[in-house]
């Protein structure tokens, strides 16, 4: 972690400026990475790096009207953090890595605007003129949703199958068993993560078409009527 932080002076200086920070902030000041590691933690820093090292990939750039990469930003980084709290209130598999699959579940919609945005332009103007998710929208431009791209580029990045799984499947509602019974998951939280952070206007992914939400995922997580 020491090596990879220490290969881009921006982050590092991030990472230093973290642990100082008044909420990690100890007794000494923290002047090396390796120590900055140790104070923030290797699960808080890989989220951190990773979060940050995509944001500067991409830039706060638009190339689309319509499509703003900072309330793009804000909503992703909103979703991860609601994953990550209900990934740890229900105790459900794989929580520590519901951040990073909440924060970059709709990345794909930052490739769209990088290299084919006159197609993403259209699919912002068909969503919003009927009123209609974007990832509806963009199967009717072009066949392919932002969560498949994602996926994709997930597989070619090495990321673990299951926030890969958990990306491709964020627009579609779980289903529980034969019971109605459904089960806390990685896939499970993003989707009820990304629904609340639309509910709750915190941010803009393109559009702000809520999906509904089976009464059987509201009782996973323990969520009263």
């Amino acid at each position: 972690m020491e090596q990879a932080i220490n290969s881009d002076p921006a982050i590092a200086a991030m990472t230093l400026k973290r642990a100082n920070s008044a909420y990690y902030k100890g007794q000494n000041t923290v002047t090396g990475v390796k120590q900055a590691v140790v104070r923030i933690g290797f699960n808080e820093c890989r989220k951190m790096v990773l979060g940050f090292s995509v944001f500067k990939l991409f830039g706060a750039d638009q190339k689309c009207f319509g499509f703003n990469r900072l309330h793009f930003w804000v909503h992703s980084v909103a979703t991860g953090i609601i994953a990550e709290y209900l990934s740890k209130k229900a105790k459900a598999p794989h929580a520590e890595y519901a951040f990073l699959a909440g924060l970059l579940h709709d990345f794909g919609k930052l490739l769209f605007d990088d290299y084919i945005s006159g197609h993403f332009q259209k699919a912002l103007q068909l969503a919003n003129i009927n009123s209609i998710s974007l990832f509806e929208s963009e199967t009717k431009v072009f066949e392919r949703t932002h969560s498949a791209v994602s996926k994709a580029v997930m597989e070619k990045w090495n990321f673990a199958p299951h926030i890969a799984d958990a990306v491709l499947r964020h627009h579609t509602p779980p289903k529980g068993d034969k019971e109605g019974m459904l089960k806390p998951g990685l896939t499970e939280s993003l989707y009820l993560a990304n629904q609340m952070a639309k509910a709750s206007l915190i941010g803009f992914g393109g559009d702000s078409i809520g999906a509904p939400i089976p009464d059987a995922l509201w009782k996973a997580y323990g969520f009263t009527e």
